[in-house]
């Protein structure tokens, strides 16, 4: 990454380092010395300090200074230049393949002990040249890879016969394309140290001072889906890295760290390397050898007391197995402080630990951000508070949100005055930032605290939408004192399912059913405490172990593995990263087999053993129904209650679809129920009667019959919430109109609630503003769930600090919106005019769903004829243009329309419900209502903050994965959100009982076609041609492309688009969409901005 960004400090540190050290001085952090450089400043300027101490056998501790470091670092420099210079003609000739920002590169492949390991890293740096430790659990293949991306010609090997088998397998591969590396011997610690060495040119040799962007050294990922990708690392990062701990609480000068089991070629190792030299820190280790000593936690506990270790830096596995045995306690006390990083800690180790008095830290951050939590904080955290950390002061960091989750964020640090990112991967607001990927989630009361809780690429993403976050499930199972390690899957299905591997001495072969049994048997008491943990859609069912299948005459049991639980085999054990950490993409993928098998056997079966009807009569298939519903919501439901308002969630569904399919093809019924068949029929009569309706002898209703049946049912429920309209009765000194305006809005949470609210707040006639909203998931604060979104939407947060707007959680569907009743009291009394924005968006579920909402529309309609001014409020109402996808007329009138013109999906039929009961309303009182049906809402003119969950967004990113873009012939009448937001203020209190919003200029899918492909840099082609790419990928499995999760909405596409709708009298209402601009290419630069700067779309090369 070049640069010219000079260098910036802060005037002063939150903790500066060494300040009371009497051996120890800071050297310059401004960027004017290398790290090699700083060595030499501290050889000359902190002569008697150490920087590594380690046990030394009879011989008590050996202590290395820094005048002996360095002098052992000049020979390692010294070394390797002789290397160097006999090939050096090659590396010239690599300069027009190498990136200017990269040296030639010396890679280290070597089971090494911490100090030579370091010595040798600072050594290779002192010549100029990029150093690239590269990690002993890689394949073959790996290193090889990892080789030739970073155009290595040098390869240092450690003698040991496991890595000489590994250089020599990866470098075969190599030679195969024609590919030669060198090999050479590792360092070893007696090179370099013991031996008495006079070598005039160790002291010969310039230190060359390199660009602050130039790479210094180069580490990997862990390639846990895939080959490990190179990370460069420059000059910068490395100082930058050096100055953390001056950020922190503590002054670590002369504390003694113990990193025993840190692996000497993780990028951690020379994180720390840096801090030694930054704040006097003293790195405890092993003692060198050329065959280093395996860490386990018992060797790991004598050395850090042998050293006197009183700061650890190490993998949780240690401390949770040392708590095991309660005679550690007083070892363990002797610390300051312990540090965690790379994995969960064990909930009970953590707090056991804290109860006797130690302080325990976790260490969150990444070869591209360094630190992300403050390293360190002072005192003992108490019990269940150790896993949150503070954030670096040293990072600008911004919180992205997540959808569906109040209080979880993804990470991303922006480059700022004291800090630039080692990578860029995204930009905001014309910033560069890096997004981590990883997920925080903040403390319940400390908004400043955070914990981890796992990867936004980890997320599973469910066939129903939903999503699982798989690490928090993991970690639980993971507490078993059984399972070794836990790997959720279900990415595209219908339900999680988890691989689990036994820890050693549970180890056993899964093709044994009754070991298998007993296996899940004994770890199902964990499995229970993730379901209790888990959202419903996340949670892992016990399957029955056998299926069972009746005929007239016997009944025969037969075991099926169908249990989501799977064990692997021992012919295809776990693999792990560097880091120790499961390589999750490569096993869940070498088990791809095993999960298609187990998810094929769900599919033909169910999680209970329930007989199908013997005769399938009305009353058999009825009380077979009502068993299936009630075996699996684990309760009676009447015949008429919606399940989903009995709290149904996906899975559920799933379940009881499979239990039916299951007794149909018993029944030799084997036509395949459609997925969605209990959201359509979300009741055990209305699911009986469709069930009953496969035997009779038509395949089913007609057409003519469906939509007859629909329109009853929707007739029905408008007359159950017209009956009994209250008339308007103002009070005897009702109020009379006033400029002064109070609004009632719902739904303001979501993008076009967002401007809503935001307007309505610049709109100085408007003195206050009821928000209604839902209680959130997660409990969040709702003033600060606005606040989230607001600044995902690009407006003034500062706005809703004002005393004008007041933040409710509401139940519409309940009598006076289950607010108190003198907040209820005061809203009657003063609000001129209702918004309402709030609705459920699912088409899956069928209009019987809906109905708490449309409660909720008569709930409001009671509000404002309840109210004491002499004119009752206005209501808007927020409609959909899906109400009139059957009208059959070109272009739809703003008028009402038949019920048949809604029907389809149960969010049609539910929007056309409640815009009669509105309409019904007004005919029927002085009740002055607008029903507006909104189109498609485009990015807005400032920002062009669109939600990359929509359509477009979807097709737009999955285009650039199928490298075209589709081309269409219709008119495209979007609107952008903020425009949308202003018509609506403006039709509010209009006369005009029907409105359209939707672009009174329509463009033309061709010139949204070339801006984008142009933005996209990608070619054009039909639609039907981009169809079959993504059905291609569909049939392929492909889970990364957005766009294939919309398949059934892209194919109905195909068949047709929206229907033409007229803007006669809205344009005559509002100036704000008469005077609306054509959408045109600056529209579409604003869209694929945001999309890019949240990371949503890729750079384009």
């Amino acid at each position: 990454m070049a640069s010219s960004t000079p260098f910036r400090v802060p005037p002063q540190y939150p903790c500066p380092q060494g300040t009371g050290s009497t051996t120890f001085h800071a050297p310059p952090l401004d960027g004017s010395l290398s790290i090699p450089q700083i060595f030499a400043w501290h050889a000359e300027h902190s002569l008697e300090h150490p920087m590594f101490v380690f046990a030394d056998g009879d011989k008590g501790l050996r202590t290395i200074r820094y005048p002996e470091a360095w002098s052992a670092m000049k020979k390692a420099s010294s070394i390797v230049h002789k290397h160097y210079k006999r090939i050096e003609d090659q590396y010239i000739a690599q300069r027009g393949i190498r990136l200017a920002s990269q040296a030639p590169t010396i890679a280290v492949l070597a089971n090494a002990d911490t100090v030579s390991f370091v010595t040798l890293i600072v050594g290779v740096m002192r010549l100029g040249l990029v150093v690239f430790p590269i990690s002993t659990r890689n394949s073959p293949a790996a290193v090889a890879h990892l080789l030739n991306q970073t155009h290595v010609l040098q390869l240092m090997v450690s003698p040991d016969p496991s890595m000489q088998r590994l250089a020599s397998e990866a470098l075969h591969l190599l030679e195969k394309d024609g590919i030669h590396v060198e090999t050479l011997p590792m360092i070893q610690f007696q090179d370099v140290y013991d031996l008495k060495v006079d070598d005039k040119e160790d002291e010969t040799l310039p230190i060359p001072k390199p660009e602050l962007d130039a790479t210094a050294i180069i580490f990997h990922s862990s390639g846990s889906t895939s080959f490990p990708k190179p990370i460069k690392m420059n000059n910068r990062t490395f100082i930058q890295f050096a100055i953390m701990p001056y950020w922190g609480e503590v002054d670590l000068c002369n504390l003694v760290l113990g990193v025993h089991p840190l692996p000497a070629f993780h990028g951690m190792a020379s994180c720390i390397m840096t801090w030694t030299i930054s704040c006097g820190i003293v790195v405890a280790c092993f003692k060198p050898a050329s065959s280093p000593i395996v860490p386990t936690p018992e060797n790991y506990l004598e050395g850090f007391l042998a050293t006197k270790s009183n700061l650890l830096f190490c993998p949780p596995s240690f401390v949770e197995a040392w708590m095991q045995d309660p005679a550690n306690i007083p070892a363990l006390k002797t610390l300051k402080a312990i540090v965690y990083a790379g994995a969960p800690m064990n909930r009970e180790a953590g707090d056991q630990l804290v109860k006797a008095g130690i302080a325990l830290h976790p260490l969150y951050g990444g070869t591209e951000i360094g630190s992300f939590s403050r390293f360190i904080s002072k005192g003992v955290p108490t019990v269940g508070e150790w896993e949150y950390f503070k954030i670096s002061p040293q990072l600008d960091v911004e919180l992205l949100p997540q959808e569906g989750s109040d209080d979880v964020f993804e990470a991303a640090v922006l480059e700022s005055d004291y800090f630039t990112p080692n990578a860029i991967n995204a930009t905001l607001k014309g910033r560069n930032m890096y997004r981590t990927n990883d997920l925080l989630q903040r403390h319940p009361t400390d908004p400043t605290r955070w914990k981890i809780l796992g990867r936004t690429d980890d997320q599973i993403m469910l066939s129903t939408g939903e999503k699982t976050n798989p690490g928090p499930l993991e970690g639980i199972l993971m507490t078993d004192p059984h399972i070794a390690c836990a790997i959720m899957f279900g990415r595209g299905k219908f339900q999680n399912g988890v691989i689990i591997e036994p820890k050693e001495e549970f180890a056993f072969d899964p093709r044994d059913e009754g070991k298998l049994a007993e296996f899940r048997n004994r770890i199902w008491p964990s499995v229970e405490k993730l379901n209790e943990f888990a959202p419903a859609h996340s949670r892992l069912f016990k399957e029955v172990g056998y299926s069972t299948l009746y005929s007239k005459n016997n009944v025969t049991r037969i075991p099926v593995p169908y249990q989501m639980i799977l064990v692997p085999s021992p012919d295809k054990p776990f693999e792990y990263t560097a880091k120790g950490s499961p390589r999750k993409g490569a096993i869940v993928k070498a088990y791809d087999a095993e999960i298609e098998a187990l998810y094929a056997a769900v599919e033909d079966s169910s999680q209970n053993d329930l007989p199908p009807p013997a005769e399938w009569t009305h009353d058999a298939t009825l009380n077979f129904v009502a068993k299936a519903v009630e075996k699996t919501m684990r309760r009676q439901l009447d015949a008429g209650d919606d399940f989903f308002q009995q709290g149904c969630d996906s899975l559920q569904a799933t379940w009881i679809r499979n239990t039916i399919t299951r007794a149909l093809r018993q029944a030799n019924k084997h036509q395949g129920l459609p997925n969605n068949i209990v959201y359509a029929h979300p009741t055990i009569t209305s699911l009986t009667a469709y069930v009953l309706s496969l035997f009779s002898t038509s395949a089913g209703q007609s057409d003519a019959e469906i939509v007859a049946e629909k329109t009853q049912n929707m007739q029905a429920i408008l007359d159950k919430y017209v009956k009994d309209l209250p008339t308007h009765k103002p009070a005897q000194n009702g109020l009379g109109s006033s400029e002064d305006e109070v609004i009632l809005v719902t739904g303001t949470t979501g993008r076009l609630g967002s401007h809503l609210l935001k307007q309505l707040l610049d709109r100085p006639s408007v003195t206050k503003v009821y928000a209604l909203n839902r209680a959130s998931t997660f409990q969040a604060d709702l003033k600060e769930r606005h606040k989230k979104n607001f600044t995902e939407w690009g407006l003034d947060e500062q706005l809703l600090d004002s005393n004008r707007v007041e933040f409710l959680t509401a139940d519409l569907a309940k009598p006076k919106f289950g607010l108190e009743p003198e907040v209820y009291g005061k809203i009657q009394k003063s609000v001129t005019g209702i918004i309402h924005n709030a609705w459920l968006l699912n088409f899956n579920v069928s209009l019987s769903t809906f109905e708490p909402l449309i409660a909720g529309v008569r709930n409001l309609v009671d509000l404002a004829l309840s109210s004491p001014h002499t004119s009752p409020p206005s209501i808007l109402f927020t409609s959909s243009i899906s109400v009139v996808i059957n009208a059959g007329i070109s272009p739809v009138p703003e008028t009402p329309v038949p019920a048949k013109a809604a029907v389809g999906a149960g969010y049609y039929e539910s929007k056309w419900v409640a815009e009669q009961i509105l309409l019904q309303t007004s005919k029927a009182s002085s009740l002055r209502v607008t029903v507006v049906r909104v189109g498609q809402m485009s990015g807005d003119r400032a920002v062009g903050g669109w939600n990359a969950k929509e359509w477009f967004p979807a097709l737009v990113r999955g285009s650039q994965l199928l490298q075209c873009f589709p081309q269409r012939n219709e008119a495209v009448s979007w609107i952008p959100v903020d425009v949308a937001a202003s018509t609506l203020l403006d039709m509010l209190g209009s006369s005009e009982p029907v409105l359209h919003l939707v672009h009174p200029n329509p463009t033309t899918w061709f010139d949204i076609a070339v801006h984008t492909s142009t933005a996209l840099r990608l070619p054009l082609a039909p639609y039907d041609e981009w169809l079959a790419r993504l059905r291609a990928q569909a049939v392929g499995g492909d889970t990364t492309n957005p766009a294939v999760q919309l398949l059934e909405f892209f194919n109905g596409l195909a068949e047709g688009g929206e229907p033409a709708l007229s803007t006669d009298r809205a344009v005559q209402v509002s100036d704000s969409l008469r005077g609306a601009a054509q959408v045109g290419e600056a529209d579409i630069k604003r869209w694929v901005g945001y999309w890019r700067g949240i990371g949503f779309l890729a750079p384009t090369a």
